[in-house]
């Protein structure tokens, strides 16, 4: 998932402990995407998360979650918008 101003990535990544939901952020769209990193708050989990989608203002934070034993469920994450 790539925001509205093609700043800020979205995406999983497939590690030794499974799948996992990163973000990279760049300055312009002209600019490489900076080093990934795990997206915080609680989002990923010893069980596969992937597929996120983020609203607009990246606070809401949607994604699947694969349990070991379960079905994959649809989780949903916030957090506080940047200060303006």
């Amino acid at each position: 998932w790539v925001s509205d101003d093609g700043l800020h990535l979205y995406f999983t990544r497939n590690g030794a402990s499974g799948e996992d939901i990163f973000y990279a952020r760049r300055a312009s769209t002209g600019d490489g995407w900076g080093g990934p990193s795990p997206v915080p708050g609680g989002v990923n989990s010893p069980d596969d998360d992937s597929e996120a989608w983020l609203s607009v203002d990246r606070c809401v934070i949607y994604f699947s979650r694969e349990m070991s034993g379960s079905a994959t469920k649809i989780r949903r994450a916030e957090r506080t918008p940047d200060p303006a």
